[in-house]
């Protein structure tokens, strides 16, 4: 009855991408994969159905019931099928985190009767299409730094070559071969761009299974580098799923996954903006090799900060595991309890070296240090997160004289989170090549480091019926209490329905070319806690004021904030015609965002800038069409 998008393997696998965002864009309708960067290891943002709110817009994301942070966490060798929930009667269960969305992806699972080893690999070589053009070269940059000139000047008669003389362009080519430290004539395209690099991946899976246990386990290793020195990103992947039938009414699984990415880069960030809007008249190196002045004046060089500046460096580790056990005390009714622990480390480095600029001539000595690069330091990050999130669900499936067919579901969960974080760091430091605090400047030393928790409780259920496969109805329910609000506004209390009819099992229809034809709608609401932490209560910070401790106000807290609530409905046709040839759908959807917390601003006489309140409202209507065409 609801709105949902699937994509399985076979279209995944069509397609060679390094990342499962990647393999989406463009796939479902409704889902929204935008990424701002072609680097290595740039992950994308995703938004199902557009913006939703002011905060986080962000879809659930879920592997084999397990969140995660990001589709680019799941390895597109191991993905059976994603589904895509877009509105509240598919996505409502889900609770608060699903107020955006929700993606469902299924990784493979071993079969009985099956042993198999398989190793699938790539290597590929990565091109630019194209870079733009622009009006770097020597003569074409004098000329048109002339007219520029000229024409600020207002025109003067005489006056066309106010920067550069005429002599000086006409034997500015001839004194280059000559002398091309004082005529430099410099190529920053090639000299910080490869025509080319390399990105290879190896994946390993091992898949077994009997009537008793069904293990599948996969590793993968990736590694890509970028167009210009410094950048690169590497993945090391482990992910297992294992089922257990203990008895004809007991059984178990246990799934894990382990992901490490390592990524580099240079402390300019991309150089790829200088790389072509350098004019050649400034060097970015001597003929000799050596780190030049680059612009005139400024000493701003791009390359040498490139090759000398340092770097950053973060390392990101995730594990995370779901253990479950089943039981089913009569037919069709299965009881099932979830527990499902979650780790991340991310550890970060940010070295940033002096790069001295040497007199062209003598060569020992300093004229001077590329700009933003005069001096050492190095700053550290350690982060780490768990999450802990257990659940119990119970679900009756049974169907009455044959037709009346009935599933029945109810649930608990609670979850948890805990964040830390500790930094530190140092600047004029003496040595370049030692990235440790060991040798710290004692004289210069930052540290910081801040936590947070937050926490949920929900309870859930659902109910579908279905008459002869014909007419369906579904109900959910949801009830979630937020740490994120003081105690007396904890809960939250959502709902949903949804019907649909297939008019091709009808007797009066008779349309030989009609292989399916449903009608459906929905309407629910679900709630959105996603908005921060305690901002029900006033923050301080702690200050040292003369060596003492001191309270400084740093935001004024509302007590009676609560969940923002996206009401939603949905109306859509689904249509299967000629043999499956043709499939898709047509749907119209409208989104509306109540109590959407804003920051509410106050005179400043008041002796705070402001507060966030329940005040805001937005609203998102479309319409979504799919068309599919099998037609060999």
């Amino acid at each position: 009855t609801g709105a949902v998008g699937v994509v399985n393997d076979k279209i995944i696998g069509q397609q060679s991408t390094s990342q499962l965002s990647q393999s989406l864009q463009g796939v479902v309708p409704g889902l929204s994969v935008t990424r701002s960067s072609s680097m290595p290891g740039a992950s994308a943002t995703v938004k199902v159905r557009g913006i939703t709110t002011m905060s986080d817009s962000s879809p659930l994301i879920l592997v084999d019931g397990m969140a995660v942070s990001s589709l680019d966490n799941v390895p597109t060798e191991d993905v059976r099928q994603i589904t895509v929930l877009k509105d509240a009667a598919s996505a409502a269960i889900y609770g608060a985190r699903a107020a955006s969305g929700v993606i469902l992806i299924t990784t493979k699972e071993a079969s009985e009767g099956q042993l198999q080893i398989g190793y699938n690999g790539e290597v590929s070589v990565i091109t630019p299409t194209e870079f733009p053009s622009y009006r770097t070269g020597v003569l074409d940059y004098m000329n048109d730094f002339n007219e520029y000139s000229w024409n600020d000047a207002g025109n003067p008669e005489g006056g066309e070559y106010a920067g550069f003389s005429k002599e000086f362009i006409d034997t500015y080519l001839q004194n280059n071969a000559y002398d091309p430290i004082a005529y430099p004539d410099f190529n920053w395209k090639s000299a910080i761009l490869k025509n080319s690099s390399m990105r290879h991946k190896h994946n390993v899976t091992m898949t077994y299974g009997n009537k008793t246990i069904k293990s599948r386990t996969s590793a993968g290793y990736e590694n890509s580098n970028a167009l210009y020195q410094g950048l690169s990103h590497e993945r090391l992947s482990l992910r297992s799923r294992n089922t257990i039938k203990l008895s004809d009414k007991w059984s178990g699984a246990l799934d894990f996954a382990f992901r490490q990415a390592t990524k580099k880069d240079p402390q300019t960030g991309s150089p790829i903006k200088a790389a072509n809007m350098y004019p050649s008249i400034y060097a970015g190196l001597y003929p000799d090799g050596r780190v030049a002045s680059g612009k005139e004046g400024s000493f701003s060089n791009t390359l040498g900060a490139l090759r000398e500046g340092g770097f950053q460096k973060t390392v990101s580790t995730n594990m995370t595991a779901k253990l479950s056990l089943s039981y089913k005390p009569v037919k069709g009714l299965d009881i099932t309890a979830n527990f499902t622990p979650t780790y991340n480390f991310v550890k970060t480095k940010s070295l940033s070296k002096a790069v001295p600029v040497y007199d062209a001539y003598e060569t020992d000595v300093i004229i001077g240090y590329v700009s933003g690069y005069n001096s050492n330091s190095l700053s550290e990050t350690r982060s780490d997160s768990k999450t802990f999130e257990s659940q119990v669900i119970a679900t009756y499936d049974h169907t009455f004289a044959k037709k009346h067919n009935f599933n029945v579901m109810a649930g608990y969960e609670e979850y948890s989170y805990t964040y830390e974080k500790l930094t530190a760091g140092s600047n004029e430091m003496d040595l370049a090549n030692f990235p440790y605090l060991d040798l710290a400047n004692e004289n210069s030393l930052t540290v910081g480091g801040n936590s947070y928790q937050n926490a949920y409780r929900s309870f859930f259920g659902r109910i579908m019926y279905n008459y002869d496969n014909r007419y369906y109805v579904q109900l959910n329910a949801r009830g979630d209490a937020s740490s994120r609000f003081h105690k007396d506004y904890r809960w939250g209390n959502f709902w949903s329905a949804g019907a649909a009819w297939i008019i091709s099992k009808e007797s009066f229809f008779d349309v030989d070319w009609v292989d399916e034809l449903k009608l459906k709608a929905s309407i629910g609401s679900q709630g959105n806690d996603n908005i921060g932490n305690f901002l029900y209560a006033d923050n301080y910070t702690i200050v040292n004021n003369n060596n003492s401790v001191a309270y400084q106000w740093l935001q004024k807290g509302t007590k009676d904030i609560t969940w923002e609530t996206n009401s939603n409905f949905n109306a859509g046709l689904e249509f299967d015609i000629f043999k499956s040839r043709v499939t898709g759908s047509v749907e119209f959807f409208s989104r509306k965002t109540t109590d959407m917390l804003c920051f509410v601003y106050v005179p400043l006489s008041g002796g705070y800038g402001g507060s966030y309140d329940n005040v805001g409202n937005m609203l998102n209507n479309g319409v979504e069409l799919d068309l599919n065409l099998n037609l060999i």
